[in-house]
């Protein structure tokens, strides 16, 4: 089985498709900052001391693909924060400073962002745009994902994932 099934093609232009992702496990470093501000500035430095610290994690699924994980609400403050991480087989071992989580099967609607990250914004307001106009409900108390990867020319590319109900 593949780590993604996907459940519709994708738009056309391919801006944006619905994909359904298996239980990934993710072991990484948890950043809490007080507003969109510190968020912005915290998140790339924690990726920065992941990328110093990977050969700690064991059994990474993929070497070179990275995944920031966070909650879009959370009214308990406990999910509150961003999570930098890896994907691993197992999360038995979990380097000291890091911490482990386990996001569920979810289906996601997934855009690509290239280019700065202060545009991300920009990108997930266009996906959120599309979630309602395609009749999709976002849910806000789940796991959401930012899944890293370099491209051949060397440019960053983030795909978006923001998690929905699919009927």
């Amino acid at each position: 089985m593949s780590s993604q099934d996907e459940i519709q093609p994708a738009m056309q232009g391919g801006e944006v498709k619905v994909v359904v992702l298996p239980e990934l496990k993710l072991v990484g470093i948890r950043v809490v900052a007080g507003d969109a501000k510190g968020y912005e500035e915290q998140i790339p430095l924690a990726f920065e001391r992941l990328q110093g610290r990977l050969s700690e994690i064991a059994v990474r699924v993929e070497p070179l693909r990275l995944y920031g994980a966070y909650y879009a609400s959370d009214e308990s403050g406990q999910e509150d924060g961003y999570w930098a991480c890896a994907e691993v087989e197992e999360s038995l071992v979990v380097p000291e400073g890091m911490e482990s989580v386990t996001v569920p099967p979810q289906s996601y609607a997934v855009i690509e962002h290239r280019g700065p990250i202060r545009q991300v914004y920009q990108t997930y307001e266009q996906l959120h745009r599309w979630i309602a106009d395609k009749g999709y409900k976002r849910i806000l108390r789940a796991w959401h994902l930012e899944r890293y990867e370099v491209a051949e020319d060397n440019t960053m590319i983030i795909h978006l994932h923001d998690t929905i109900t699919v009927d």
